[in-house]
């Protein structure tokens, strides 16, 4: 999905190639703008699209997309919007992507505050591989990333980053460098180069802003900023084993002006390595040496680029099936993490429905597996210094595919289906915000109240919310309507030292409230 400045919701559907538009506001209008003619299995099909940062002006759209045809590579091409029609003959390549599975191709497109197009890329290997420990099979084409994301000289396990060439809608030129886009200052061929002296360059591409990844499904960029940040959908593998290594981890990874190498196929996680494996006599056998993330060889024989890799890059965010230290306020559960756009609260928009001031700035992020969705807090350095899930009152997640906040404020998803693969509805919804608009209104964070006594502390929770989390140091909490109503009490159980989740009374979320801590 896409925002469009005059305030329509541009949406695609993967299978059927169709580009769609919505209206809000008086009766809500879903309208086909037009239809490419893609491939529809697994992941190919209309892939990703990104609206022109001047598309006011000039109605240009980028679409990724998988033309019929196996061996056909993938494209990234300008189309021409006029009003609500997509004229699908008005088609400029600007350049082509190679696939050779049905999975891991990557979807996300956006575009930098310097006007580069951002485009993420999957590694194209079999999820199968190594049975879910790295995948570095070197046997088998579509097992091996060491031929793709470890590869300098391929476009697949990437984020590539290019400048369009705004050339006119009359001309065709053949796509690449100088005829369809030019490589911007900071890519990561400057890095190499400067760091690995003695390196080939002529076997790094310079459309590469990073690489090492998996499948970074979704992408996001700061406003008005050229820091990226991508989630990572990781391996399959459900738990750690001591002869392969660590079980399969999600990411959120951030990658500055200078790019880097991410660790994938041989680390996942925070740089977790994977046991090497010899392939020599035809089978596998693993070894007890594990992989050095900040030493990196590709010495696959179906790699094209340079064989000594950078260090690799530690993402901001992990997780993994059972979540038992990293970033548990995740939950467990299967893993498929997305981020989303940021939320740029407007004071002067009249929106009666706009998330309030304090959701201003904090990156969407959701698991369409577990169904999680939240906000990211960051930090001065773009690090995760909080995610908090978003409370919704009675609303059921499903597995959303997609997540944008309108022109309105309002939050509107793409629910793929209900539960996973499992199926059930697909749907497109909105979510509203009712309640008041003060910097406090959906904060679940301590404040100090005046007639708070020295052993007392009042927290105020957003309508909705289900839960609290009880900080370190309190025995305990009395919950009260907004307007004094003792309606519940708490007492901890667990360890003083830890903060401990509290589930508020049924159908208290309904409401504004207070909790009143009590101080050990």
């Amino acid at each position: 999905m896409e925002l469009a400045p005059d305030g329509r919701i541009f949406i695609s559907d993967i299978y059927t190639g169709e580009l769609k538009i919505f209206r809000d506001g008086g009766t809500p209008r879903l309208a086909t703008a037009g239809k490419l003619t893609v491939a529809n299995n697994n992941e190919h099909g209309f892939v990703g699209f990104v609206l022109d940062p001047d598309f006011a002006a000039n109605g240009w759209i980028y679409i990724r997309f998988s033309p019929r045809g196996s061996a056909v590579d993938d494209e990234v091409a300008r189309f021409k919007m006029s009003g609500d029609v997509l004229d699908v003959n008005s088609k400029k390549t600007l350049l082509k992507i190679p696939k050779e599975t049905n999975a891991h191709l990557g979807a996300g497109m956006a575009f930098d505050v310097h006007g580069n197009l951002l485009i993420s890329t999957g590694c194209d290997t079999s999820p199968q591989s190594n049975s879910g420990y790295g995948a570095f099979d070197t046997r088998t084409l579509n097992r091996d990333g060491g031929r793709s994301a470890a590869n300098t000289m391929d476009f697949r396990g990437k984020i590539l980053r290019i400048k369009p060439i705004p050339f006119p809608d009359s001309q065709t030129p053949a796509p690449g460098i100088g005829t369809t886009y030019q490589i911007p200052a900071g890519n990561f061929w400057e890095t190499i180069e400067a760091t690995m002296p003695g390196t080939n360059m002529a076997l790094v591409l310079k459309e590469i802003y990073a690489m090492g990844f998996r499948n970074p499904y979704r992408i996001s960029v700061k406003p008005n900023s050229d820091w990226v940040y991508s989630a990572e959908v990781g391996p399959d593998a459900n738990s750690d084993n001591a002869s392969r290594g660590r079980a399969g981890h999600d990411e959120i990874n951030l990658t500055k002006p200078g790019g880097g190498f991410y660790g994938w196929p041989y680390c996942n996680g925070d740089n977790y390595p994977y046991n090497k494996v010899d392939y020599s006599g035809g089978g596998q056998v693993y070894l007890s040496e594990k992989f050095d993330c900040a030493n990196l060889v590709n010495d696959s024989p179906n790699n094209k680029g340079i064989s000594k890799l950078p260090p690799a890059k530690a993402p901001i965010v992990w997780y993994a099936n059972s979540n038992k230290t990293d970033f548990q306020e995740l939950g467990t559960g299967q893993e498929t993490g997305m981020v989303g756009p940021f939320y740029q609260y407007s004071a002067a928009s009249s929106s009666t429905v706009k998330f309030p001031p304090y959701y201003h700035g904090k990156m969407l992020f959701w698991d369409w597996a577990r169904k999680f969705h939240g906000m990211v807090s960051l930090d001065s350095l773009g690090g995760a210094a909080k995610i908090e899930s978003i409370p919704v009152g009675s609303h059921t997640w499903g597995s959303d595919i997609e997540m944008i906040f309108g022109a309105n404020g309002a939050l509107y998803g793409l629910q793929w289906s209900q539960n996973g693969y499992s199926g059930g509805a697909k749907s497109f919804y909105k979510i509203e915000y009712r309640g008041p608009l003060n910097e406090g209104a959906c904060a679940v964070h301590l404040n100090r109240r005046p007639q708070a006594s020295r052993r007392e502390r009042l927290l105020p929770v957003m309508m909705g919310a289900s839960s609290f989390q009880l900080p370190a140091g309190a025995s305990g909490a009395d919950i009260f309507t907004w307007d004094g109503r003792k309606i519940g009490s708490y007492t901890r159980i667990g360890n003083p030292n830890l903060e401990e989740r509290v589930d508020l009374p049924k159908g208290a979320g309904f409401q504004m409230m207070r909790i009143r801590l009590r101080l050990l």
